[in-house]
């Protein structure tokens, strides 16, 4: 019984890492990095071809122009107290990402359906008149959203930690994340976010 459990736990894990292979696969400039896939789990490290993982962390940004001098340097210290406790290998990048208004546009293309449907329904011509101007507004929101979307970036500061081993790396990664205080909490990136910093890194005609 514990065999055929095992069995069936392998095969599923082995659907997963060939769906994550050939995510990886899709994205002409994969073979020109050091990456060999991205692992099917809830951790979804980066393989290495030549070195163990990789998993990428990214830590919320402060405008320092907007922070009195005596936070200027509270913020400075907390980062270096955490450098002085984390021994491990790590590189840090700042790019460019462009702002994510999905959840925005979701939510906008979900009120605009409501009010469709209530359109279709209305018998009142004042109410009708209305529910066509809400429509008329959730558009013009929608494509400012999406507009946002295509034309302005956020500075993004990240983080590219290393170990040989998934266990090593899940070692590391939790250091990263407690080795501060509650002023510099690196976290990781989802899955998507790592996709999208992977191919802007990889792709010459995309902004950095």
């Amino acid at each position: 019984m514990l065999r055929s459990e095992k069995k069936r736990t392998e095969k599923k894990q082995s659907r997963k890492d060939k769906k994550m292979t050939k995510l990886m696969e899709n994205y002409p400039w994969a073979e020109l990095t050091p990456l060999k896939n991205i692992q099917a789990d809830r951790h979804g490290y980066l393989g290495l071809k030549e070195y163990g993982y990789m998993q990428i962390l990214e830590v919320q940004g402060k405008d320092l122009d907007s922070l009195s001098n005596a936070e200027v340097k509270r913020t400075l210290e907390n980062f270096l107290y955490w450098l002085s406790v984390f021994n491990d290998d790590v590189t840090f990048y700042t790019t460019k990402l462009p702002t994510d208004t999905s959840q925005q546009i979701s939510y906008l293309e979900n009120v605009l359906q409501t009010v469709r449907m209530e359109i279709k329904d209305c018998r009142n011509q004042r109410r009708l008149a209305q529910l066509r101007d809400r429509e008329r507004l959730l558009q013009n929101s929608i494509q400012i959203e999406k507009q946002i979307q295509e034309e302005l970036y956020n500075v993004e500061f990240l983080m590219f930690v290393f170990a040989k081993t998934k266990n090593k790396l899940d070692e590391v990664v939790r250091r990263a994340t407690t080795s501060g205080n509650q002023d510099f909490v690196p976290q990781v990136v989802t899955l998507k976010k790592k996709i999208q910093i992977l191919r802007q890194f990889n792709n010459m005609n995309d902004k950095v």
